[in-house]
């Protein structure tokens, strides 16, 4: 249904955490539906909860940028999601819609619990929990999402 479209898509961990997945036009899991594109603008509505974030520190081993104006913009919209509270992720391997792996880009400094959204958006992210921790996990396979 996605595939060669780069979508935003959210899941939560077991830790009650919201976490973001940009697609770069690869795998989503079976549980990401139609209604993705409305999520993305509402969750980028929410207020900046946490103005200071944390960019992965290991960027470099998954993503080469030429400068650092490419840089810069590479991780911007990766920043808007987690000043909101999100665990943002990119796709690891680019050009390879089957690869399953994503990367954490960046963190809030204060994470978005799933209990402060309102019951609207709530709604429009799957429950599916994720057994990701993002303090420990800087790679993820969706895999057996994606079956």
């Amino acid at each position: 249904m996605f595939k060669g479209v780069d979508v935003d898509w959210f899941a939560f961990n077991n830790l009650n955490a919201v976490l973001h997945f940009a697609s770069a036009g690869g795998l989503v899991p079976y549980f990401v539906d139609e209604h993705i594109s409305e999520l993305a603008t509402k969750v980028l509505s929410l207020p900046i909860v946490s103005p200071e974030v944390i960019i992965n520190e290991d960027l470099s081993n998954f993503v080469s940028l030429p400068d650092q104006k490419s840089f810069d913009l590479y991780v911007e919209s990766f920043l808007n999601f987690a000043r909101r509270g999100l665990f943002s992720y990119d796709k690891s391997i680019l050009n390879n819609y089957e690869s399953p792996l994503y990367y954490l880009v960046a963190a809030p400094s204060k994470a978005l619990d799933r209990k402060e959204l309102s019951d609207s958006l709530l709604s429009l992210i799957p429950q599916t929990i994720l057994p990701i921790n993002p303090l420990i996990h800087q790679q993820v396979n969706i895999e057996i999402y994606t079956k």
